[in-house]
């Protein structure tokens, strides 16, 4: 239940002059395996729908790929290091499915997607 058949992170990142960092990482898995639903029975009773589950982890969801960017420019002194930053997350604003939902009669899929591009700025003391 917890294959995940390819998972490949790659990391780089360079010094520029004047003490400005660029660096990128990408990130490329196969998706999750998943047990779909394939259908529902109705109970009047409890006014419910039981759920029928297909076979066990029979299906995977979509392959998931993310690259992020980011750019640091560092002030160092004697004792300590002022940083500031750049990031920005999912820059190919890739729309990576993590989960799947039905509606209440399981007839209606849709799958829950992760976060849309997310810029950030920040800045980083170390002493």
């Amino acid at each position: 239940p917890l294959d995940q058949t390819h998972n490949l992170v790659v990391v780089a990142s360079y010094k520029l002059p004047f003490d400005f960092i660029l660096g990128a990482k990408i990130r490329y898995s196969t998706g999750p395996l998943n047990t779909p639903f394939i259908g529902a029975i109705y109970d009047a009773n409890g006014n419910y729908y039981f759920p029928l589950f297909g076979a066990p982890f029979s299906r995977r969801l979509p392959d998931f790929f993310q690259l992020d960017v980011r750019l640091d420019k560092r002030f160092v002194f004697d004792r300590w290091m002022l940083a500031f930053y750049a990031d920005v997350q999912n820059v190919t604003n890739r729309a990576n499915v993590e989960a799947v939902t039905y509606n209440f009669d399981y007839t209606i899929e849709r799958q829950i997607q992760g976060l849309p591009i997310l810029p950030s700025l920040g800045v980083r003391i170390e002493w």
